[in-house]
């Protein structure tokens, strides 16, 4: 079983389009770097290292709730989020509820609640934030600027931020994977290919067949592949 499974899915989330497309593109996919920054906090400020626990209720401090430990005002606003969200037999310990509400919270959807003032969106935080940058240097601007908590605890936070560097890692993008596996199955590098010629008479497999051979290439699925 794979312990960072939940956190795997916080990082997806942040480092592709799927946050754009959550928010409308009011929130634009973040660095590597800063994607875990913010999930080592998260993971300090529910107590749960694997994030599997999110709808959590702070025993102590200022009473919060949920992934991001909301208090006050943004404490009403969570309740309100998680009594619809229970009432249509949604998970409240899901990654896509708690995803929701961090984006539906910044970008204002709660607002209403509190008489219209900003919730958080008015710090600006994810749109001030730092282009580049370490994943430490992350953690502490997300502490600071986002969760601002009274005891930063700030060795905790970044030992849950090495902890993601040595056992996440960032994902090999499509491109990069590609070049692995072709580096794996030619590591001179492929040859130059000859003219291809083939007959329009040949079926499909054939003129696979025909390609793989034109261009000197061992076929990908061998000991697989029945020609």
């Amino acid at each position: 079983m794979d312990k960072y499974e939940n956190i795997r899915k916080f990082y997806q989330i942040l480092t592709t389009d799927k946050i754009e497309q959550m928010s409308g593109g009011k929130i634009k996919r973040m660095p590597p770097a800063a994607a875990m920054g913010l999930i080592a906090n998260w993971r300090h400020e529910t107590g749960d290292r694997w994030l599997k626990k999110l709808d959590i209720v702070e025993l102590d401090g200022g009473a919060g709730r949920g992934l991001s430990q909301s208090t006050g005002p943004r404490r009403t606003a969570y309740n309100a989020a998680a009594a619809q969200a229970k009432a249509a037999g949604i998970d409240l310990n899901s990654v896509e509820f708690q995803m929701q509400f961090f984006v539906d919270e910044y970008t204002g959807k709660y607002d209403h609640l509190v008489g219209g003032r900003s919730l958080i969106g008015y710090s600006k935080v994810l749109e001030n934030m730092p282009r580049s940058g370490t994943t430490e240097q992350y953690a502490r601007y997300f502490s600071d600027q986002y969760f601002r908590p009274g005891t930063p605890h700030m060795p905790r936070r970044l030992e849950l931020t090495k902890d993601l560097k040595d056992n996440i890692g960032t994902p090999l993008t499509f491109e990069q994977q590609a070049t692995e596996t072709l580096n794996k199955w030619h590591p001179g590098g492929l040859p130059e290919p000859r003219d291809v010629q083939i007959r329009k008479t040949e079926k499909p497999d054939n003129i696979f067949d025909s390609l793989l051979k034109t261009l000197q290439i061992g076929h990908p699925l061998k000991g697989f592949y029945k020609p």
